[in-house]
């Protein structure tokens, strides 16, 4: 079993693109879970972890997803898709 050594950093960006990410205090990714916003945790090799979340801004419907590929991290935002009259 592993055990995380800290408390992680949070990162938020406010954009569909997640491009630029801003270091925010766990109050503020109450507020944005709390608005629907989508989030992810990385779990990384020293143990500790790292959460990235859309802010409160984004529609509640946005997704975040996080994918490792050749040891770079990807943050992935995409909007759910609805489905029109047939």
């Amino acid at each position: 079993m592993t055990t995380m050594t800290t408390a992680p950093r949070i990162f938020v960006f406010n954009s569909p693109a997640a491009e630029h990410l801003m270091e925010m205090t766990v109050d503020y990714y109450r507020e944005c879970r709390l608005a629907g916003a989508g989030s992810v945790e990385v779990q990384l090799p020293d143990r500790s972890a790292v959460i990235i979340s859309a802010t409160r801004y984004l529609p509640a419907d946005v997704d975040v997803a996080a994918i490792v590929t050749n040891g770079v991290l990807q943050v992935l935002c995409t909007a759910r898709v609805a489905s029109g009259p047939s």
